[in-house]
């Protein structure tokens, strides 16, 4: 491991237990990774080559969706990767021991009536001490999420994190901040898609000498950088007033365009198949991982192109938003591939989907039905995912607990473990691919 001259001063003990990994921790890893994988029907992974290997790494994403957020670079980077979150939420004691063991950290604003520089002194403390063990930080320098997908202007926490680890190492450490766009078909569903792109690795020696001569300047350089990078990563629909056209237009045309590869490369499918449907063809021989990638890069594109059409010839854009108005109005806009998928698939082909639907359902209500429940209320819609995923992780296995032990009951328990097991398959399928 590569550690970072200077810094070993700054880990103490305790800093060191704290950051080892427990069978307890590993074995949660695995299985809140399995059932993140199962949340979502697709997600997909770009640019993981840009992580550095064996290198001390901050990762900064755009913040739209709570927790689910770190929770996508954690499991998509497929490494550990410690958090900073706000200080409020660790207020409950019972959350705070939850939120340590998960290895996520507290970072204090001004709100939070503390003092902040003894406080920040000792995340500088911990993060120095990760970092320099050659681990991984994960910070949302946004600082709070937001429901539409536009960068919101970052705070100055990562640089200053940056900084002063390099800093206290005496310029001689080797620092990397890899930007990170994230991008869900929609956040509040689960079912839906997810993007994770991983850009290009920051190196922070590039800001030491004018970090040297005036730090402020370094540090609001480093950020503007950075938000830049994370802009190029993401859906960034930053033009008040416009975000609901220019984003449903967006997916309007990445929707139409996906259907209609949809359909070109059915029809392009061995015509003596004509009894079979060719859109589950289709999906078996293609990845539908790089399909969602394809039609978040259209969107990306067109958002960009009536950025460009606004900001350049706002006539124009008027003329084509007067246009499309109505029609997006009355359109549906599926929320994921599978629906899109299934839309254009056979009446016979979404028939046994929603049998399977149904059946997977009726063996597993108590857990979805929870799940909708915890969710239904809250108020703040961006956690609305978060508390989906996180019920049904504990909700889950106490159903299928619960199932096993009546039918085994009545029954037997190859007939109690048969029922669990088709339970859990319906549930997942549901999840991943039924409308």
């Amino acid at each position: 491991m590569n550690n970072m001259p200077g810094i070993e001063a700054l880990g103490s003990v305790n800093n060191r237990v704290w950051q080892k990994q427990s069978i307890g921790y590993k074995l949660l890893y695995k299985y809140a990774r399995f059932c993140f994988r199962s949340f979502y029907s697709v997600i997909h992974v770009e640019g993981k080559n840009n992580i550095p290997v064996g290198k001390p790494v901050i990762f900064a994403s755009n913040h739209q969706n709570a927790l689910m957020d770190p929770l996508a670079i954690l499991f998509c980077a497929d490494q550990p990767v410690y958090f900073l979150a706000r200080a409020d939420i660790f207020k409950k004691k019972y959350v705070a021991k939850v939120l340590d063991f998960l290895k996520i950290m507290p970072v204090y604003r001004l709100r939070d009536e503390v003092d902040i520089i003894e406080k920040d002194k000792e995340v500088f403390k911990k993060t120095a001490a990760l970092l320099s063990d050659g681990n991984s930080l994960g910070i949302l320098p946004e600082g709070t999420h937001t429901p539409i997908k536009k960068l919101s202007k970052l705070k100055k926490g990562i640089c200053r994190i940056a900084f002063e680890t390099i800093s206290n190492a005496g310029f001689n450490a080797e620092l990397f901040i890899v930007p990170v766009g994230i991008d869900y078909s929609d956040y509040k569903r689960q079912g839906s898609d997810l993007v994770v792109i991983f850009g290009k690795p920051m190196e922070v020696s590039y800001y030491y000498s004018l970090y040297k001569e005036n730090p402020n300047k370094a540090t609001a350089r480093l950020r503007d950088d950075l938000a830049e990078s994370i802009k190029s990563l993401m859906i960034n629909v930053d033009i008040d007033g416009e975000y609901q056209f220019i984003y449903d237009y967006s997916q309007l045309l990445a929707n139409t365009a996906i259907e209609s590869l949809i359909t070109n490369s059915a029809s392009k499918e061995d015509s003596s198949n004509a009894g079979n449907n060719n859109n589950i063809t289709f999906r078996r021989n293609t990845k539908s991982a790089e399909l969602v990638y394809e039609r978040y890069k259209l969107v990306r594109n067109e958002v960009e192109r009536l950025k460009d059409l606004y900001n350049n010839n706002i006539d124009a854009y008027k003329v084509l938003k007067n246009q499309f108005s109505h029609e997006i109005s009355k359109s549906e806009i599926p929320y994921s591939l599978s629906r899109l998928v299934n839309k254009n698939s056979s009446i016979f082909i979404r028939t046994i989907k929603l049998v399977l639907s149904l059946f997977a359902y009726l063996l597993n209500f108590p857990p979805f039905l929870l799940a909708d429940y915890f969710s239904k209320n809250v108020k703040d819609q961006q956690f609305k995912g978060t508390l989906k995923y996180g019920s049904s992780l504990i909700v889950f296995p106490l159903w299928y607990l619960i199932l096993f032990s009546i039918v085994s009951l009545f029954f037997s328990l190859t007939v109690g473990l048969a029922t669990t097991f088709i339970g859990f398959i319906l549930a997942v399928l549901k999840l991943k691919y039924a409308d």
